[in-house]
């Protein structure tokens, strides 16, 4: 029996189930039998939601993978930024080291080139 065969005999089997409920209920709650009219077309109108929701369902699994996809790029953004924040703030601490050096160097050589000057200009003034 191929799958087409399967599929219909199987929706035959929920239409006659469905045709069986409904009738109970309808008997119960009118206290007369329903046209088979009518039956047939709630049958019809309850396939169309069931199919429905299934393409429902089947678009919020592609929203969900979409998702998943996107959270996964964010992450590895996220993982890209903070690899990148810990180089820039080791690149900022070799240049709070070197800029501590020259104040210290300049601490140094500032003195000796202010009493240069003043020999030079002594030297030239006398």
């Amino acid at each position: 029996m191929s799958m087409a065969t399967r599929s219909n005999a199987a929706r035959r089997k929920k239409t006659r189930l469905y045709v069986s409920i409904i009738t109970k209920h309808c008997t119960s709650q009118r206290g007369a039998r329903t046209n088979e009219m009518d039956i047939q077309k709630l049958v019809i109108v309850l396939d169309a939601i069931r199919d429905n929701q299934k393409l429902q369902l089947d678009r919020q699994l592609e929203a969900l993978m979409l998702q998943r996809e996107q959270v996964a790029i964010v992450q590895r953004q996220v993982e890209r930024v903070e690899r990148l924040q810990e180089r820039a703030e080791q690149l900022q601490g070799k240049s709070a080291q070197l800029v501590a050096g020259a104040r210290k160097l300049l601490v140094v050589l500032l003195p000796i080139v202010v009493v240069l000057i003043a020999y030079v200009s002594w030297l030239l003034l006398r």
